[in-house]
């Protein structure tokens, strides 16, 4: 509607009419008109004796039209904005902060593993697993700060015994008894896990959730660092290594006979990081470790695995970590991106660029291991790559060439 519009624009100049200091005189009254003695300057200034009518004024509607605003007094200063604009906001968020530390706080686990597993003992089914959740997650963090020292850690003889009976009472709960045995195989004594966990995956009827967690365990428990409290030699703790992995090739080899992809992916991660600690092996120790040379022959059939997980991974391993080039052909077809595009997972799916990205990289990593300077046309065409990870691995690789060179 443009009604407000129009009625304001002529109630002004009506207004501005009426103002005129020019009084017209009144044709309407009834007696006749008086001369004056006014002069026409008199008239011109305005002072008239007789007071002129108030010129009649437009009355608008109740929100029809536009009445002129004026200036703008007596404004918001900044003792006002600056509270509204920051300090309430600032307040806000730092009471959101509080909250989330407190919850934080509150989460955090402090107990220690003698107390979680005393804890464990008088607990019910829920607080139970929770608490087993808790001991795996604790044992992880343990170890995973003594292995940056280059050191080993284990559970005391008493507390792997106390762990020994919980999960035996726990035989009916698999979900339990997986991390009793994550913890197990990570850092349990000796002489007291390894006989359990090797009679768990020797026994046919062993969970696969509760096997799969021994062997991933087991891949990362550095059987061959010892503490000071074990006090044995050095050529005992490589004989716990190579009984691990005589363990876990015959895991392999069963997962493989029961096409259980899922074991076989773990049991190869696992086996090469037992071995390896995932830097290459020299190349005089691949002649001469009975153990390196079993691995390389458990694992060199998986390079035509049907799963392209396993099929990858085993090629890459054996590139990268043992210095086999018995997938170089897989491994040269994953620094391609057209293979890696047309490549699809589960339900027909495209694989996410990270994990094209990835498979790239390692690929890139294990032909460098197996060739060095004589791929150095590849490396060189993988700097201005469209992925800047793959970029990054090619100059770390060039980088290492000429630092050799």
């Amino acid at each position: 509607m443009v009604y407000g519009p129009v009625l304001a624009f002529y109630s002004g100049l009506f207004s501005n009419v009426c103002a005129s200091p020019l009084e017209l005189p009144s044709v309407m009254s009834d007696s006749p008109q008086q001369p004056t003695n006014e002069t026409p300057e008199d008239l011109a200034l305005g002072e008239s004796p007789v007071e002129a009518e108030s010129p009649p004024q437009l009355v608008q509607p109740l929100g029809v039209g536009a009445q002129p605003v004026g200036s703008r007094r007596g404004g918001r200063g900044f003792g006002t904005l600056f509270p509204q604009l920051f300090l309430i906001p600032l307040l806000m968020i730092t009471v959101i902060v509080l909250i989330w530390l407190f919850f934080v706080a509150s989460a955090e686990d402090r107990r220690t593993i003698t107390q979680i597993l005393a804890d464990m003992e008088v607990g019910g089914g829920h607080s139970r697993k929770q608490d087993a959740q808790a001991l795996s997650i604790k044992v992880l963090e343990k170890q995973t700060e003594a292995l940056k020292k280059g050191q080993a850690y284990r559970l005391t003889t008493d507390e792997t015994q106390q762990l020994l009976r919980l999960f035996e009472q726990s035989e009916e709960d698999d979900e339990l008894r997986v991390f009793f045995v994550l913890a197990l195989a990570r850092a349990g004594d000796y002489m007291h896990s390894w006989p359990v966990l090797e009679k768990l995956l020797a026994t046919e009827g062993t969970a696969s959730a509760v096997r799969h967690a021994a062997i991933q365990g087991l891949g990362i428990s550095r059987p061959e660092l010892v503490t000071s409290e074990e006090g044995i030699s050095r050529g005992e703790a490589e004989l716990r290594r190579t009984k691990v992995v005589v363990a876990l090739v015959q895991q392999l080899r069963k997962a493989v006979a029961a096409e259980d992809w899922e074991i076989r992916l773990t049991a190869v991660g696992a086996i090469a990081n037992v071995l390896t600690h995932n830097e290459p092996i020299p190349a005089e120790r691949r002649e001469k470790d009975s153990s390196v040379q079993l691995a390389i022959r458990a694992i060199r059939p998986l390079v035509a695995d049907s799963r392209k997980e396993v099929s990858w991974n085993s090629a890459i391993i054996l590139g990268k970590n043992f210095g086999d080039d018995a997938g170089e052909t897989v491994l040269r077809n994953l620094v391609s991106w057209e293979f890696l595009d047309a490549q699809r997972g589960d339900h027909n799916r495209e694989l996410l660029l990270e994990q094209k990205e990835a498979a790239m990289g390692l690929a890139l990593e294990a032909l460098y291991t197996l060739h060095g300077d004589k791929i150095r046309d590849l490396l060189e065409e993988k700097r201005e790559d469209r992925s800047l990870s793959v970029r990054n691995v090619a100059l770390t690789c060039l980088d290492k060439l000429e630092q050799a060179s």
